[in-house]
């Protein structure tokens, strides 16, 4: 794979992720479906702040947004600080807020992170108001793999940590929620793979040795060839889902 860009001068791939072209169009689709404006609204995994922001902004919403990163907490309240938006470090585990607060929780690509996903479940239905809803976008399986393959993904944490369309549902049904619409936006993955290629000026068939570069930048002593199986047998996927919240 010959004319591929150094792992060492690359920009991350979260930041990248986050300035692709049009990135808020399957939030907005969702929030409008939700009937979400001037709503009280909590985003899980928020970094930088872009999608909060952007939600206060457009919508009136009051937002409270958590991230586990603080560097990237602090990015936000600089780059992306709003009067109708509050930043704070905490987890998607134990949620800094009090009980029936919010009208909607919701997360881009960061349900798929989270390590403890049915404690996590279990936190959005403390916080959500009698009906409210859970929005989530994010990357999915189409296959199942082994799970030595997820483990060498941990470079990426939402590969790492996906799992199928119908792992996710599980997680909500458990805690009493209930599937109101699902929807599959699969085609928001070609269109990530073609703006992470021309972000790093990379032909489309070279990604998976992008990706293996990656590996090897975050640990030497993982197998490339790994990152390459994982594409080729986790089929990804990309999933709007949203969960009301039931009587349980």
């Amino acid at each position: 794979m010959t004319g591929l860009p150094k792992a060492e001068t690359m920009p991350s791939l979260v930041e990248v992720f986050g300035k692709r072209p049009g990135r808020m169009g399957l939030l907005d689709s969702g929030l409008e479906r939700l009937d979400a404006g001037n709503s009280v609204v909590l985003e899980i995994g928020c970094s930088v702040g872009e999608a909060s922001a952007h939600v206060a902004s457009k919508y009136g919403c009051i937002v409270s947004a958590i991230d586990i990163s603080s560097e990237d907490i602090e990015k936000a309240k600089r780059s992306n600080g709003h009067a109708n938006v509050r930043y704070e470090t905490a987890r998607a585990e134990a949620i800094p807020f009090e009980d029936e607060k919010f009208d909607v929780v919701f997360s881009e690509a960061a349900f798929s992170l989270l390590k403890e996903k049915e404690k996590s479940v279990s936190e959005y239905r403390r916080v959500l108001k009698g009906n409210g809803c859970v929005l989530i976008n994010d990357f999915t399986l189409r296959n199942s793999i082994d799970e030595s393959l997820r483990g060498d993904m941990d470079f990426i944490p939402c590969f790492a940590g996906v799992d199928t369309k119908e792992g996710y549902i599980k997680y909500f049904e458990e805690q009493g929620f209930e599937l109101a619409y699902e929807s599959d936006e699969s085609k928001e993955i070609v269109k990530t793979a073609m703006w992470i290629a021309k972000a790093y000026k990379t032909p489309l068939s070279e990604l998976s040795g992008l990706f293996s570069g990656f590996l090897s930048k975050n640990d030497p002593e993982k197998d490339s060839g790994s990152c390459e199986c994982f594409f080729q047998s986790a089929k990804l996927g990309y999933v709007q889902l949203i969960f009301r919240k039931g009587g349980k």
